[in-house]
């Protein structure tokens, strides 16, 4: 799969590396952009509006490749737009000041922030952790039956079938 479609389309499968290897990327890339725009962002300062955009245009190659990987593990598609309509609200939220905006924080910022960080631990742990659905499905080939396909081992259990 090439960069492209890795990083910008909603269809097909990839495996826990290929997922791992791009949000590192994305990450990394992420606070990149965001210290180019907005270096006062690290020292606390509010997000400006290149702040917002970059976090904003962030959310979709972090969806894409979330999509993938639901369609690897066999979730539904609705469950990769929904975080990332939350990625959406909160960004938004963040930017108008709208949120943890208290010191300390009131009730509805902590549950915000809780049901995001459970969110991001959700998709943490299910898109890096766990294995996808063995064999093809409705998205597409198993990512790591077709990585091994070439393999000598891979050969000789099929000649044995």
């Amino acid at each position: 799969m090439d960069w492209k479609s890795l990083f910008f389309g909603f269809d097909g499968r990839i495996g826990r590396k290929t997922w791992w290897l791009a949000s590192i990327f994305l990450v990394s890339s992420g606070m990149v952009l965001t210290l180019l725009v907005n270096p006062r962002s690290w020292l606390g300062a509010p997000p400006n509006v290149a702040d917002t955009l970059v976090s904003l245009a962030m959310i979709i190659p972090e969806t894409a490749i979330s999509v993938k990987r639901f369609n690897d593990r066999g979730w539904p598609q609705w469950m990769p737009y929904g975080l990332a309509s939350m990625g959406v609200v909160f960004t938004v939220l963040l930017h108008f000041d709208l949120v943890l905006t208290s010191d300390p924080p009131t009730l509805p910022d902590i549950l915000l922030v809780g049901a995001v960080l459970s969110a991001l631990a959700f998709v943490i742990f299910d898109n890096g952790f766990l294995r996808g659905t063995r064999g093809e499905n409705v998205n597409g080939p198993d990512p790591l039956e077709s990585s091994t396909a070439g393999t000598p081992a891979s050969k000789k259990n099929a000649n044995a079938a």
